[in-house]
């Protein structure tokens, strides 16, 4: 039995190299690594990474790669997780929703220090963040892996692998053992994002590019893999999905558009589904008297919210990882403080009493015509009404390649030296920024760790 699956996947990667990218799409994945450094830079010192970096029994000494916050040499593993995790940690990287939803910059912290450690160029490197996008968010296309309760990293982790594959310059069979690995040894479940969320709701996908390199280098050993990973008895179609899909995953890359070049580049540091939704709140929120706020109804639909609005620890949550994700939390605290920062959950507003006053006039109601257009088209409707009676309404639908959901680059760059001037000067930000932009091809990956230098 051939399984057709892997091999699409395992022709993908060994075919494609830098001459099949073209400047464009060179350009989106440069500037991905570029917004995925700023929110690790802000994110830098959140207990989550605080408690990573004291693991006990993590490796030191000089080999390896680094930890972006201290420049100390850890364990390849140990430095994907913590690094992945400062990307993650203030839910701000960017996001790509389909059927199914993914994060795919998870896996770009762990591509890093596998291209440090193996000195790889940031060419190579680029190719293998590519390679990993196109597999990660080609599954969320078709696959609706959360629906049946897993979570984002069972993609993720193959994903990467492909990319340490590109990176290790694995023949194809010894490829294919690197994908066989990621998938029979991850099957994580969605129970990660369900009820009170915890600290391992930023973990979860680094986690997965984690195991990914790690699949990757355990191949490159002679570590063989078992066959049928997708399509045997007991792969991830009928084990875990119960049918087989086809996967776009692309033969002919000329005119190709490249995940990288799709997914959403985030405005506040929340769940992408409420994004929309909290840009209509700001715009809304000066026409407003905020103390005379009788209801507050938000159309939306059922794709993101369906299930999450049943929860309790939506209406009233209790950590920062579920406030991020409660768009009743969101909608008030943007009416009410006119932005969302990382100093909203740094204080804690979730749990401040005009918050859950506000929150408890809050209704969601799902729109089936915006239920239908999800998850791939954004849509909301907002509607306040003041205890005067009067309504205010206003209403908005991004579509895929809206420029708010896909950002130009001189609002990446914004959005970069907002987040890195929370521990670098101006002038130090602008001084990265500028060296991230100009980075060669052929320059050795390593040079980002040293362009960020936090320690």
């Amino acid at each position: 039995m051939i399984d057709q699956t892997e091999n699409c996947i395992v022709d993908f990667t060994c075919s494609i190299d830098l001459s099949d990218i073209g400047n464009r799409t060179f350009h989106a994945a440069r500037m991905r690594i570029i917004d995925s450094i700023g929110v690790a830079i802000a994110a830098c010192d959140a207990p989550t990474i605080s408690a990573l970096i004291n693991i006990p029994f993590s490796s030191g000494g000089n080999t390896g790669a680094r930890i972006w916050k201290t420049g100390a040499f850890t364990s390849l593993g140990h430095a994907a997780l913590i690094n992945g995790t400062m990307v993650r940690y203030l839910d701000m990287s960017d996001a790509y929703t389909q059927i199914s939803t993914a994060h795919p910059s998870d896996n770009i912290a762990a591509l890093i220090a596998l291209a440090e450690a193996n000195g790889n160029s940031f060419g190579d490197l680029v190719l293998a963040i590519i390679i990993s996008y196109e597999i990660q968010c080609r599954f969320c296309d078709v696959v609706p892996f959360h629906q049946n309760g897993w979570d984002q990293a069972i993609i993720g982790a193959p994903a990467a692998a492909m990319g340490a594959s590109k990176l290790l310059n694995l023949r194809q069979e010894q490829a294919r053992d690197a994908l066989a690995i990621s998938i029979t040894a991850n099957l994580p479940t969605y129970q990660t994002r369900q009820g009170q969320l915890s600290m391992w709701k930023n973990i979860a996908g680094p986690n997965g590019g984690r195991l990914g390199i790690e699949a990757g280098i355990l191949a490159l050993s002679g570590i063989t893999g078992p066959q049928n990973s997708f399509e045997g008895q007991n792969g991830m179609w009928n084990l875990a999905l119960g049918e087989k899909f086809k996967v776009p995953i692309p033969t002919d890359f000329h005119n190709h558009v490249f995940a990288v070049e799709q997914t959403d580049i985030k405005i506040f540091p929340i769940r992408n589904a409420c994004q929309l939704p909290v840009v209509l709140a700001t715009e809304m929120r000066s026409k407003l008297n905020k103390k005379s706020i009788s209801s507050i109804t938000i159309w939306t639909e059922k794709h993101s919210f369906g299930a999450p609005h049943k929860e309790t620890s939506f209406w009233r949550p209790k950590t920062r990882e579920g406030a991020d994700h409660s768009l009743p939390f969101c909608i008030a605290v943007a009416l009410l403080d006119g932005n969302i920062t990382q100093k909203t959950f740094e204080e804690k507003r979730f749990l401040d009493k005009d918050i859950h006053e506000l929150i408890d006039k809050i209704s969601i109601e799902f729109d089936p015509i915006f239920s239908r257009m999800a998850p791939s088209i954004r849509s909301c409707r907002l509607k306040v009404i003041d205890e005067n009676g009067v309504l205010h309404e206003l209403e908005r639908i991004w579509h895929a390649d809206d420029p708010a959901r896909i950002a130009d680059d001189e609002t990446t760059n914004q959005k970069f030296l907002k987040n890195a001037t929370c521990h670098f000067s101006r002038k130090q930000a602008l001084n990265i920024l500028a060296n991230l932009t100009e980075i060669k091809h052929t320059t050795p990956a390593k040079k980002l760790i040293d362009i960020i230098a936090l320690e």
